[in-house]
């Protein structure tokens, strides 16, 4: 199981966290999968550093309009595009327009490596590979018609320490706001790791804008730092930091500062 979790952070760094983007939007936003135009069109841009660059709640909105579509009008979009974004003397440069079966064979090939960490499943549609999904493994997943129904889970894990952190810290759901874990999921070498990242004192609630810098600089910003009385700051080890304001873009109980200060430390130790 080890050779799964050293694959997953390598990738994740390839990718630019894209295992901590998918993590938080199945976990965070009640999305149980993302197909491959999903993944194309809108969470490509959640790390984008270019003009289209969009935060992870959305995403989760475009996605959930997205799927409003029914599937013969989301299959003449892909059949128009397809059609449409070519190579050549046309486009000035991939910026402006993209070429539309490279951009999709790109996430196909991301879909082949994603379901290779210990994290996600791919599931295909039977008729139209273009409806292949993307899920994270969690107890239970529920593969609709049209769908193969023969893969199997690797791993369970509970949203119980989700939860908890809601609990432990008095905070309640705020819109805009992401819960992120301070050392990332996908920087886990053992199933013990693994548990250990995936606590409540290994997380906080951020709004989208400090999440997404984050997420830019490859999930790095490890270190939590208290700054008194109330603050906290998120910094990477080449001192690039992400100030978190009490209350204004982090929500949290300053009482549990402590704990989570004492708790980062020995992640980070070990």
């Amino acid at each position: 199981m080890d050779k799964y979790f050293i694959f997953s952070k390598g990738l994740d760094k390839m990718y630019r966290g894209i295992i901590g983007i998918l993590i938080d939007l199945f976990r965070n936003h009640e999305i149980k999968f993302v197909d491959l135009h999903e993944f194309t069109f809108f969470v490509t841009g959640i790390s984008s550093k270019g003009t289209y660059n969009v935060a992870p709640n959305e995403v989760a909105e475009l996605i959930k309009s997205w799927r409003l579509l029914t599937s013969l009008q989301r299959k003449e979009i892909d059949n128009y595009l397809g059609k449409t974004l070519l190579p050549g003397d046309a486009a000035i440069n991939k910026t402006y327009q993209r070429d539309f079966h490279n951009w999709i064979n790109k996430t196909q090939q991301t879909f082949s490596l994603l379901k290779q960490t210990i994290y996600f499943e791919e599931v295909d549609h039977i008729n139209f590979s273009h409806f292949n999904r993307i899920y994270y493994l969690g107890s239970e997943i529920e593969v609709d018609e049209g769908f193969d129904k023969t893969k199997k889970l690797k791993i369970n894990r509970s949203l119980q320490q989700k939860y908890d952190y809601f609990a432990e810290h008095s905070v309640k759901k705020k819109k805009g706001f992401e819960l992120h874990h301070i050392v990332a999921l996908a920087w886990a070498e053992s199933q013990g790791h693994f548990k250990m990242l995936d606590d409540w004192r290994n997380m906080i609630y951020i709004d989208g804008f400090s999440h997404a810098r984050i997420t830019q600089n490859n999930n790095l910003n490890m270190e939590l730092k208290s700054v008194p009385p109330t603050d906290l700051e998120l910094i990477d080890y080449d001192s690039n930091s992400v100030f978190i304001e009490f209350q204004k873009n982090g929500l949290y109980d300053v009482n549990k500062i402590p704990t989570m200060l004492d708790y980062n430390n020995e992640l980070r130790k070990k």
